[in-house]
């Protein structure tokens, strides 16, 4: 009677580790299924600040209005030239906004203000951040040579072109 008393408790303890892990493992797929999803959008940004002229570095909104990218990822820019809506809607949980600098591409190294222009015959850059800061939630930035990430070290986005030895992991 004892022994099919705790095998029972066995069981059903284990079951309930099972469970519990199932729904981390759900949780944890929905947020990096979200991140994957920003860091496609930011993708996209790029791509579509591509211009005949060079680079379109303004905002991500216009890319929205010049018919680039969706008026969802348009939504979720913090610093619009045209706001297309009262407050930045976070697309899968990510803000994105136009830097005020970007990577000189001609030399290979230091960066190039931005902060200003619409337009760049030489470089871009566009930042994806967490709507909401966290542990282990990452960072993205994009511009015409590579992307790179790291994990946020606060809830503010990066505006100017960073050094990205520092910690920063480049996405092929």
């Amino acid at each position: 009677m004892i022994y099919s008393r705790l095998k029972l408790i066995l069981v059903a303890s284990l079951s309930l580790i099972v469970v519990a892990l199932v729904l981390l493992l759900a949780v944890d797929n929905s947020e990096s299924s979200d991140e994957r999803k920003a860091f496609q959008a930011l993708h996209s940004i790029a791509f579509a600040a591509k211009t005949p002229n060079g680079f379109w570095c303004g905002d991500v909104a216009e890319l929205y209005i010049r018919g680039k990218i969706s008026r969802e990822i348009a939504e979720a820019d913090v610093n619009p030239l045209k706001p297309l809506v009262d407050h930045p809607k976070p697309y899968h949980g990510y803000y994105f906004v136009a830097m005020e600098s970007g990577p000189d591409i001609r030399t290979g190294h230091g960066t190039i203000s931005l902060k200003g222009n619409l337009l760049s015959t030489d470089t871009f850059g566009f930042c994806a951040y967490p709507a909401t800061p966290g542990r282990k939630k990452k960072l993205r930035i994009a511009s015409p040579i590579a992307d790179y990430e790291k994990v946020m070290d606060s809830g503010v986005p990066v505006l100017s072109w960073p050094n990205t030895n520092d910690r920063w992991s480049i996405i092929d």
